[in-house]
């Protein structure tokens, strides 16, 4: 059977027993999940979400660049009630999410391909501390809180899935900026 098969049939088990109907377009949790586009780490399935709760960003690493800053700044233009400045108690969780055995540390061997996808120079791909995951969310958390508008909007925090166990830790908690 080929994949495209297996899908359709698992799209019509999910009609019959799982859709719940209509939703509405704004997400029931405050709250923005960016993650790696890995196979073994789906932020629905490890963090127990159902349709309608959080928008979730997915791209090689789970790394922010400058398409995910591009992707923040549109939904806050689609949703300013719900994701414009607010109050400490009142704003969303912004979450980044990295993992160990991460495939992006294979890509080390390209490093323009790497860096382009960031979009900085080679020289400076050190800085996105690419084969580290627990650094390489420092340098993604620094980056969402430094972006116009991000620490306005959100608590931004910084969270590991362990491969191996199933665990997620945060690695960098959120903090108040203003």
């Amino acid at each position: 059977m080929s994949s495209l098969s297996t899908l359709t049939i698992r799209n019509q088990d999910f009609l019959e027993h799982r859709f719940p109907g209509p939703l509405d377009l704004r997400p029931r949790l405050r709250a923005t999940i960016i993650g790696c586009l890995d196979p073994r780490v789906d932020p629905a399935q490890i963090l127990g979400l159902e349709l309608g709760d959080t928008p979730v960003i997915r791209n090689i690493g789970g790394r922010i660049t400058e398409a995910v800053l591009d992707i923040l700044d549109l939904l806050a233009l689609g949703f300013p009630a719900q994701i414009g400045p607010a109050s400490e108690e009142a704003k969303g969780d912004l979450i980044v999410l990295h993992h160990n055995e991460c495939g992006i540390t294979r890509m080390q061997g390209h490093p323009q391909q790497l860096a382009a996808s960031f979009g900085i120079d080679a020289n400076d791909l050190a800085a996105k501390s690419v084969c580290d995951p627990h650094a390489s969310l420092e340098v993604d958390v620094r980056v969402l809180r430094d972006h116009p508008g991000i620490s306005d909007s959100y608590r931004v925090t910084g969270m590991f899935y362990d491969v191996t166990t199933g665990q997620v830790h945060i690695t960098v908690p959120a903090q108040v900026t203003r």
